[in-house]
């Protein structure tokens, strides 16, 4: 780390690679820690989750306090770090600092370092963070602040190594027993000693002071729409993994019709109480009347710092009269409905902690029904059935979560850089980390090429989704590769991220335990599998309308992984009659089931349901693939393995009678192809509508089964042919 002066400072040179020795047994730390230690820690871990204060330890004639805020996050399996750090030079005859500085924010027990911004040096977050017995091992990259510029330039890596006991100590000051790792960090060449102090199992913490206008009230609890559930905005925000503590100040703001954003200004110069120390992170809330240019609330920043101090929420504002919003609201003012109103103020303050909406996001972020989306937005995905706001997400999409845990201090910090900063070319700051997005480990393979196709990018929920995956050899050279593009052998992962920012990884309700194939991969060639996302053990994946986004990553063997690009799907709400009958159908588990395994087994209301989906939606993919599970059951028997008695018995004539049917209204052989093979379990080789279907093609084209099964030659069509059978073949090999 370089000084002013660009002079670094002391520290002690590393003469080997190894790290710390454990401080207690493998086998015990795994058994305390519930399994921590293996490397793939559970998302819901309470042990690294949180804030913790990071003190760097320069030996020799270190003379600085070198500390800061870090963050730690365990989300679906992948740890992320980040840091702020801060120095302060002192005297070589004084003694560091206080534990906890006085401007920490401190919210009942846990407590948030906090530091002058003028002592601001760098932040840092993980590009990888695993855990290698008992220590916590980050690659980490560092960003240098320039102070006179208040941007950051130069970028170097480092090393962060954390011996993690699980004894509780009390530091002195802190106010509750805690955990107190050591460890060393290397930067610049440097090792230095390291001490990480846990402060809290949220990740920031920040004092919201609101003031509320005489005759207008502040949203302190808001009901869900069917009652089962209560919203404030400290909880709101600390779901989110964020310790946002609201206090209603004063509630004698005097009456003002209409407000302009000077009037805010000015009330917020006027009525903000003083801080109880410098440095601490804290944000204005009003809750008002109405604004002099319309809107529901805003975030108020004039381009001038201090940047991002306040927001407002106008309480008379009228919500529109249409039906896609609840009678609580309709056509009334704002402050009427505590729900509309809570999530106004959550998302002003959202704002406030530099968070866009998501169409002016210039990373790419959807609209959806989330927090930071504008309320019209949100209206979009209403419904007279599920109106406004019964249909918003009371949570903050991906993308606003990674940025609100691991973005840097100068860019979520209420007063630091302005709106907008480090979200843009204009305002550059640093891009999201890749490791977010929640991928696997891994090289990156630069051979292969790994694409999701098929899916549109809007459905109607109950729709079924099926996507096709392709794995193709770009380079110049034959490849090794598993061939199993399926959920079921583990070698592919998908993961859906749904508008509520849960990240799902989608299974199959069959797990195949066998040894793992490989094919050769000629330059060009591709091989594609076929896959359902309506259900699996996770249940039904899009049970939730709004934006969805899909993602896939296989693992090639020895260390390698492809990954695919991300595609969108927007679920949208069932409007129509006929959508709404076809939702009632299909968002049923016994229904998704069937879809799942192929077959409705022994429950006819299940096979009566499906019955009906493909007699009333015969020409939609959801339909054909209801017919298709159907003719699969009718085609077989099913038999009681332990005693041969047949519980069920087939009826190929009916099931024939049904791939007649789908094969005459379908039209699109290549189609009707993949939709068999998204229906039957993977790796079911002897499901009998997929050599029924072959049949059915072969016949539809007047082909026998020795001329589709030619080398060489042969017509367009026959070219064609070929490869709409090797759909099924794939399958079948």
């Amino acid at each position: 780390m370089q000084d002013q002066n660009g002079d670094k400072p002391s520290g002690r040179v590393s003469v080997a690679d190894d790290m710390p020795p454990p401080r207690i047994s493998r086998s015990t730390y795994l058994e305390r820690t519930g399994g921590l230690g293996a490397g793939r820690p559970s998302s819901g871990d309470k042990l690294l989750n949180g804030s913790w204060l990071l003190r760097i330890s320069p030996t020799g004639k270190g003379n600085e306090d070198i500390r800061g805020p870090m963050r730690i996050e365990v989300d679906n399996g992948h740890i992320r770090v980040s840091g702020d750090i801060y120095v302060k030079s002192r005297l070589a005859t004084q003694s560091m600092e206080e534990l906890i500085p006085s401007s920490a924010v401190k919210i009942e027990t846990n407590w948030y370092p906090s530091f002058p911004q003028s002592q601001y040096r760098w932040y840092f977050r993980s590009s990888s963070a695993e855990m290698k017995r008992n220590d916590l091992f980050v690659r980490f990259e560092r960003h240098i602040w320039n102070a006179k510029q208040q941007q950051y330039g130069l970028k170097d890596n480092g090393t962060l190594v954390l011996t993690c006991g699980i004894a509780l100590s009390t530091p002195p000051g802190a106010p509750k027993p805690t955990l107190v790792w050591q460890g060393r960090i290397n930067f610049d060449n440097f090792w230095y000693d390291v001490t990480a102090i846990k402060t809290s199992p949220y990740f920031r913490g920040c004092f919201v002071e609101v003031d509320v206008m005489v005759n207008r009230q502040w949203p302190d609890v808001a009901s869900s729409c069917d009652g089962l559930k209560q919203f404030t905005f400290t909880e709101s925000y600390r779901e989110s993994g964020m310790d946002f503590l609201a206090t209603v100040d004063q509630t004698n703001i005097p009456e003002k019709a209409s407000l302009s954003v000077p009037d805010l200004h000015t009330m917020m110069a006027t009525y903000q109480a003083p801080p109880t120390a410098q440095d601490q992170w804290r944000l204005w809330l009003l809750v008002g009347s109405s604004s002099d240019g319309g809107g529901l609330g805003l975030m108020f920043d004039t381009g001038r710092p201090p940047h991002r101090q306040g927001a407002a929420g106008f309480s008379d504002a009228m919500m529109a009269n249409i039906t896609r919003i609840h009678p609580s609201c309709r056509g009334k003012k704002l402050g009427m409905s505590k729900h509309s109103f809570l999530r106004t103020m959550i998302h002003e303050a959202g704002h406030a902690f530099n968070l866009y909406h998501p169409k002016h996001d210039v990373h790419g972020v959807p609209v959806g029904t989330t927090i930071m989306n504008q309320t019209q937005d949100v209206l979009g995905f209403a419904t007279v059935v599920n109106p406004y706001p019964c249909n918003a997400t009371m949570g903050f999409d991906r993308h606003n979560l990674a940025s609100l845990i691991h973005s840097p201090d100068p860019q979520v910090k209420p007063g630091w850089k302005e709106f907008g900063w480090g979200h843009g070319v204009a305002h550059p700051g640093i891009a999201e980390p890749a490791d977010v997005a929640g991928i696997s480990s891994g090289d990156l393979s630069t051979d292969l090429e790994l694409r999701l196709e098929g899916i549109p990018k809007q459905l109607v929920r109950g729709e079924m989704v099926m996507v096709t995956v392709t794995l193709k050899n770009i380079s110049n050279q034959p490849q090794e590769v598993p061939p199993s593009l399926n959920l079921a052998e583990g070698d592919l992962k998908l993961h859906v991220t749904t508008p509520s920012q849960q990240d799902i990884q989608v299974r199959d309700v069959t797990v195949i335990c066998a040894d793992r194939r490989f094919v050769t991969l000629q330059p060009g060639a591709e091989i594609k599998g076929q896959i359902q996302l309506h259900y699996g053990p996770h249940g039904l994946t899009f049970n939730t309308v709004g934006h969805h986004t899909i993602r896939a990553e296989m693992d090639l063997g020895n260390g390698l992984m492809v990954h695919s690009a991300p595609i969108d799907l927007t679920i949208k709400p069932a409007v129509t009659e006929g959508q709404q009958q076809l939702e009632k159908y299909t968002m049923n588990h016994d229904v998704g089931l069937a879809f799942s395994l192929g077959d409705t087994g022994l429950s006819q209301s299940t096979f009566d349901q499906l019955k009906q989906i493909a007699t009333e939606f015969p020409r939609s993919y959801t339909g054909i693939a209801s017919g298709l599970i159907l003719a699969n059951t009718l085609l077989r028997d099913l038999v009681n393995v332990r005693n041969g008695e047949i519980l069920r018995a087939s009826q190929p004539e009916r099931g024939t009678e049904i791939l007649n049917g789908i094969t005459y209204l379908l039209g699109s052989l290549e189609t009707l192809a993949r939709l068999a093979t998204v229906v039957v379990s993977p790796r079911d080789l002897v499901a009998p509508v997929l050599q029924e279907v072959r049949k059915h093609i072969q016949k539809a084209v007047g082909l026998d089964a020795s001329s589709a099964d030619k080398d060489g030659g042969g017509s367009e069509d026959d070219m064609g042919m070929s490869n709409v059978l090797k759909i099924l073949d794939d399958h079948l090999s």
